[in-house]
């Protein structure tokens, strides 16, 4: 698999909203809502425990640690460090928390939010989002970030998008189709301070 450059003279004024740059093919995109869009899935909650449809709405499905995943933790994992260090240099440990495989369909929507909480959410030090659907498959679901100004995300499919767990965003409602999304997190060792 050959690796894309993740720099750019853009990247520099990207920071510290949000980043974005190519991970994944459309060919992996598929794969990932193939093999793992057809196991159970879990309505979405808030900090995991919450359910409030007129806040969060959409469908889970977990992406475990395992065999048939190494490909894409390692790669996510090493691309979001190589970004991390050269980007936020934030004190960072790794992924801890299995991926989340999320599904928006008509009417879905995340409303405005931090990724930061109490308990293992308080060790979130950036927020990761990768665009699985092509932008042609639905309408709406657009993911905007703010920090002071709100800032509309791109939608390719296979783009990355970075940002720090403590920035408000959201996920407009899905009007049309279908959005698919692999979501994780990256810990730190300690929480910010």
């Amino acid at each position: 698999m050959q690796l894309l450059p993740i720099f750019n003279t853009a990247i520099a004024e990207q920071l510290p909203t949000a980043s974005f740059f190519q991970l994944l093919n459309k060919d992996q995109c598929a794969s990932i809502i193939d093999t793992y869009g057809q196991t159970k899935a879990d309505p979405a909650r808030i900090a995991g425990e919450v359910l409030d449809k007129k806040k969060r709405s959409a469908t889970v499905h977990t992406v475990p640690h395992g065999e048939d995943s190494k490909w894409l933790y390692e790669l996510i994992s090493s691309r979001v460090a190589q970004y991390n260090q050269f980007g936020y240099e934030f004190d960072v440990a790794g992924i801890y928390q299995d991926f989340q495989l999320i599904k928006y369909e008509e009417g879905d929507h995340y409303d405005w939010h931090l990724d930061i909480g109490p308990g293992l959410a308080s060790y979130r030090k950036l927020s990761v989002v990768i665009q699985l659907s092509s932008p042609e498959d639905y309408e709406g679901g657009e993911l905007v970030v703010n920090a002071g100004t709100e800032r509309v995300c791109p939608k390719d499919q296979g783009q990355i998008i970075l940002f720090p767990s403590y920035i408000l965003h959201k996920v407009t409602p899905v009007t049309k189709g279908t959005r698919w999304s692999l979501v994780c997190w990256v810990l730190g060792c300690r929480r910010f301070r």
